[in-house]
This record gives C-alpha cells, structure tokens and sequence, in this order.
C-alpha cells in the first residue's frame, strides 16, 4: 500500500508517495506561479 501526501502552498504545489514503511518512494515540487492570480491568468 501508499500513501499520497499533497501540500497546496503559496508558492510551491508538493507531491510525496511513501510505502507502507513511510519510506519515501517519490516526491515532486512545482512553483504555484502566484503572479498569475486565484483564478490563474492574466484576465
């Protein structure tokens, strides 16, 4: 089994999978690009 860990941050969107053994199986990070604005464009 694996648990998802997600982190909805200001600045970065984090991604974890760990194993049952909570050792870290993969771990992603990308900008949230907060110059966009809430709704995520220029408009």
């Amino acid at each position: 089994m694996y648990y998802i860990g997600v982190d909805l941050g200001g600045t970065n969107i984090a991604v974890g999978i760990v194993d049952e053994n909570y050792q870290l199986v993969k771990k992603e990070s990308v900008p949230t690009k907060p110059e966009r604005g809430p709704r995520g464009d220029s408009g």
